[in-house]
């Protein structure tokens, strides 16, 4: 069982929508629930950290119960969240950065949902040539990656780390749960990665 920490309620639907395709069981969190009877922690998008207080108290209460413990799969915010409680940092501005990730980084540090995405490539730290395309719709981003985790996709345009391996755990700024991107890799990758660690 995935235990879903919830996004906006506008966003809600494209997550239960992308783990019901995959055939994945989940529960949606409350404030005060923790995490007995599941088996993954699934972070979602959301708010810059910091913006929202106490979804920000809830998702560390559930990151430190879960990390090192049971699988974790965070996505844009989750990773952000991660870095941060790892003792990582972060630009607080894309656009002030060599290359803006997102268009719209109004709505997105904001109170509503941000409405469109923009692609770009990265590739595997691996390998040059294992390359993707990924959508993105952030303007916050990792700055030091903590101590902890390891990068293991950047962008190919800045190399801004986009995917991060930890204990038990994936990071991916991308957002695997948006229709746009169901059945690429950067979809499946997390995909296959849940149904994995469900097993």
């Amino acid at each position: 069982m995935i235990a879903v920490a919830p996004p906006y309620k506008t966003e809600l639907p494209n997550y239960t929508s992308w783990l019901e395709k995959r055939g994945l069981s989940y529960k949606i969190l409350k404030n005060e629930d923790t995490l007995e009877g599941c088996t993954i922690l699934l972070l979602c998008g959301g708010a810059d950290v910091g913006k929202k207080p106490e979804r920000d108290d809830r998702e560390v209460r559930w990151f430190r119960e879960a990390y090192g413990k049971m699988p974790i799969l965070g996505i844009c915010r989750g990773l952000q969240l991660a870095n941060v409680v790892l003792g990582g940092t972060l630009h607080k501005d894309l656009s002030e950065e060599k290359v803006k990730h997102t268009v719209n980084k109004v709505d997105i540090g904001g109170d509503r949902p941000l409405s469109e995405s923009t692609f770009h490539e990265v590739r595997m730290t691996i390998s040059e040539e294992f390359s993707f395309s990924v959508n993105s719709r952030h303007h916050q981003g990792v700055e030091n990656l903590a101590e902890e985790l390891s990068p293991i996709v950047v962008s190919r345009e800045d190399g801004l780390v986009e995917a991060a391996s930890g204990k038990k755990s994936l990071f991916v700024q991308w957002h695997p749960e948006r229709e746009e991107v169901y059945g690429t890799t950067a979809e499946v990758i997390c995909s296959e990665w849940l149904q994995k660690h469900l097993q």
